[in-house]
């Protein structure tokens, strides 16, 4: 079935922009957090939240004021060009559009926050089961005012087994490990190919990845370049991946590329446009979640 009724991307900025035309652009911190999925309370997932405490930390934001700001507010800061900012912005993410993030829409709404999907093409395509959202799904999150952004193309964030769908390996030979996956590795390892082949596998994953984006929501594939989240965040800088080409082709590719935990010092995070995001989790205290927004990470470089 077509889809039809779509608020367009540069609506919605522009009615952010005008509710906030009168407000601060200078700002010295930005937090950036990630969420991955919402959870009841009997449920139990590590990465994920429940409701309960999804409500409890988006009451405690929206009570000290900050405000949601979009993708692109969030680069032109990055980059010094001074945009019109809410005095207390903050970012929120979203990974890997899972269906659960469905369960987080109300409250969203209930605070005014518009948070941003990093979609991962392969996970809307349908073809690693219901646990994620489809195409569809994500369309209606867009329609809500959600932002869309590239996380991965049809490949690079599945566990790739001989199984996987959309021939992931590309043609390549590789030696599987016990578990038969080598999932989030897809673009950090080379998996023993020739350099130009490694290279033009992670380029073909992307670019696939970031035409099924921009054509699922209508927007331009630069809206897409804005910023990236580096799937499962342990790779794209020589320290992690001993692949300095990954960073650098990054860098090259997105405007600003958010890692967590192994986020390094200053001066390379400023060679590959990185960012840091703290994630909320199953774990995290309402305590651990409010120091968490103080973090000297998310100020300017």
């Amino acid at each position: 079935m077509a889809y039809t009724g779509f608020i367009s991307r540069n609506t919605v900025r522009s009615l952010l922009t005008s509710v906030a035309a009168s407000e601060s652009t200078t700002v010295s911190r930005i937090p950036v957090l990630l969420y991955h999925g919402i959870i009841s309370p009997h449920d139990k997932a590590e990465n994920s939240v429940t409701l309960a405490a999804f409500q409890s930390q988006l009451s405690y934001l929206h009570a000290q004021g900050y405000r949601s700001i979009s993708p692109e507010q969030y680069v032109q800061w990055e980059k010094g060009q001074h945009p019109v900012l809410p005095p207390k912005p903050i970012l929120i993410t979203f990974d890997c559009n899972q269906t659960s993030a469905l369960l987080a829409q109300g409250v969203l709404q209930e605070y005014g926050f518009h948070p941003v999907m990093y979609v991962v093409s392969g996970f809307a395509d349908h073809a690693y089961g219901d646990y994620y959202m489809t195409w569809d799904g994500l369309r209606t999150l867009a329609n809500e005012g959600w932002y869309m952004q590239f996380h991965s193309g049809p490949c690079g964030h599945g566990y790739i087994t001989i199984d996987t769908p959309f021939n992931c390996d590309y043609d390549f030979t590789f030696k599987f490990t016990e578990s038969a996956e080598i999932g989030h590795r897809y673009y950090s390892q080379t998996f023993g190919q020739a350099t130009p082949v490694y290279h033009a596998r992670v380029e073909r994953d992307v670019a696939i990845g970031m035409k099924e984006i921009s054509a699922a929501f209508r927007i331009p594939e630069s809206q897409l370049h804005e910023t990236f989240a580096v799937p499962w965040s342990d790779y794209g800088q020589p320290e992690t991946s001993g692949i300095p080409w990954l960073g650098q082709y990054f860098a090259r590719e997105f405007s600003v590329a958010f890692i967590q935990d192994n986020y390094p010092a200053a001066a390379q995070a400023r060679k590959l446009h990185l960012r840091y995001r703290f994630e909320v989790d199953d774990p995290t205290t309402m305590t651990q979640f409010t120091s968490a927004l103080q973090d000297p990470r998310f100020a300017l470089h």
